[in-house]
């Protein structure tokens, strides 16, 4: 995943939640005065247990604008079920 169209001086999350609560923060991302580059790649993984009914959402926050790269070989996510 990529975040894109980033600005100096923000915050931005990636963060997994389960049933509505905050599990996870995958990314804190923090940007100085300056910054080389308008895209951030994300490398990140988690494991949350869950009993097949709970409601996992990925969620991006901050207090500033930002886009999710559009591109293909960026954007991959893989979830993994595990049964007892």
């Amino acid at each position: 995943m990529s975040l894109g169209s980033i600005n100096p001086n923000n915050t931005y999350y990636i963060t997994i939640l389960k049933d509505g609560a905050n599990k996870i923060n995958l990314i804190q991302y923090d940007t100085t005065a300056t910054i080389d580059s308008e895209y951030y790649s994300i490398d990140s993984s988690a494991f949350i247990y869950s009993d097949g009914a709970n409601y996992i959402e990925i969620n991006g926050n901050s207090n500033d604008n930002f886009i999710i790269s559009n591109e293909a070989n960026t954007n991959q996510l893989m979830i993994e079920y595990v049964a007892k």
